[in-house]
């Protein structure tokens, strides 16, 4: 982030000498948290003996990766009715992409106290794709047959991301199914792996190409739609330096928030869905849901930002004392979860390895588990899928 700061000309504000001193020591914290992990269990990446695939037929996985596609598309189609029933209607809804971005955030933003069970419902009906994902990346590496079925949880996101304007969830997904693959591919047999690796590059590699146009395209919508008369090169460019930004500039906001923070919020920021939960259930007051989300703040003279790094959440709530103890545990506890599912494969050990994962790869944008409460749910639905599908295998058997 330093070298690209210092590196790419977007006119960004300075950035005061402490906060450069604050990303230093915790990504040092971080990365003492994993290599301690590392360094307990140094010839995990390396033992053949410990490849050991899943014992549940490949078959049975596709099928149960077929039926969540399936559930996940009818959420998206939900959450596409639900979203756009506060227009009017669903052509209206897209007439103008950037009023249903605003429209999105807005009822993201309202849902604390003003909770709309059908939307919350379809919400998490979709989610269940990263379900999906998991058994995607699987599937793609152990299919024998119609691989084509380890695409549907990445093609879901894309459907999501068209719905919603947003390019996190499409992110979070293509990632994900990545990471997977990478981790499923570890457990085949040493001799197939060689062979499949090349063809598995090459699948990631095209994929990241075809994700980097989506995402392009998908700024391209939120920047100018209807005028009949776009610059397509030069909105093109102003797509690519905006997407640059964000990956460069978080930084810029963190210095603004530390600048004006003095006060701690003792895990209101970091449990902020925790939070949500206890408004709407009439715990906390309603009041109190104003706190929990990031206002902008500008980068240079044209840009203003509401991502701040994972940094912000730690020091936010507990200031110096957070940054050491909350960068220790993300690293150790994200260093075990690789380790665990290299040692012994299931899926809820994969689910867990890639929300780190995804946490690690999106630090420069913001603490990508703040969302806990839904990352639990859907941690459950994988311990009690795997559960049953095991226990169908055992009586087949």
């Amino acid at each position: 982030m330093f070298i690209l700061f210092n590196m790419v000309s977007l006119n960004l504000y300075p950035v005061d000498i402490s906060t450069w001193y604050i990303v230093l020591i915790s990504l040092t914290t971080l990365s003492i948290g994993y290599l301690i992990i590392l360094f307990l269990q140094p010839d995990v990446y390396f033992a053949e003996y410990n490849r050991s695939p899943s014992a549940i037929p490949i078959e049975y996985i596709g099928k149960i990766l077929l039926i969540l596609s399936v559930i996940s598309l009818i959420g998206n189609i939900l959450f596409l009715q639900a979203v756009a029933s506060h227009t009017g209607s669903i052509g209206e809804y897209f007439s103008n992409p950037i009023k249903a971005r605003i429209l999105v955030t807005k009822l993201e933003r309202e849902s604390i106290r003003n909770w709309d069970p059908i939307l919350a419902f379809t919400n998490y009906v979709a989610s269940l794709n990263l379900i999906a994902v998991l058994l995607g990346g699987y599937y793609l590496v152990f299919g024998k047959k119609y691989k084509i079925l380890a695409f549907f949880p990445v093609l879901n996101s894309v459907i999501f991301s068209i719905i919603t304007f947003q390019r996190y969830a499409f992110i979070q997904v293509t990632v994900t199914w990545m990471f997977c693959v990478v981790y499923s591919l570890y457990h085949q047999e040493k001799n197939i792996r060689k062979i499949q690796g090349i063809k598995i590059f090459l699948y990631i590699f095209g994929s990241s190409i075809l994700a980097f146009v989506f995402l392009l395209g998908i700024v391209l919508a939120r920047v100018d739609y209807g005028t009949g008369d776009v610059d397509l090169v030069g909105t093109s460019g102003w797509a690519i330096k905006s997407i640059t930004t964000y990956i460069v500039a978080d930084v810029v906001a963190l210095d603004k928030f530390l600048q004006r923070t003095d006060t701690y919020l003792y895990g209101l920021s970091m449990f902020r869905s925790f939070v949500k939960w206890f408004i709407r259930i009439g715990v906390y007051d309603a009041s109190l849901g104003l706190t929990i989300y990031n206002d902008f703040a500008r980068v240079n003279s044209k840009t203003i930002l509401n991502t701040y790094t994972y940094i912000r959440p730690f020091y936010e709530d507990f200031g110096l004392y957070g940054l050491l103890i909350f960068n220790f545990l993300f690293g150790a506890i994200g260093s075990f979860s690789f380790h665990s599912v290299l040692k012994k494969f299931s899926f809820l050990k994969l689910y867990i390895a890639s929300l780190f994962f995804f946490g690690y790869f999106l630090s420069f944008f913001n603490f990508t588990l703040l969302n806990m409460t839904m990352y639990i749910f859907l941690g459950i639905i994988v311990f009690l899928l795997e559960k049953n599908m095991y226990s169908r295998v055992a009586i087949k058997d």
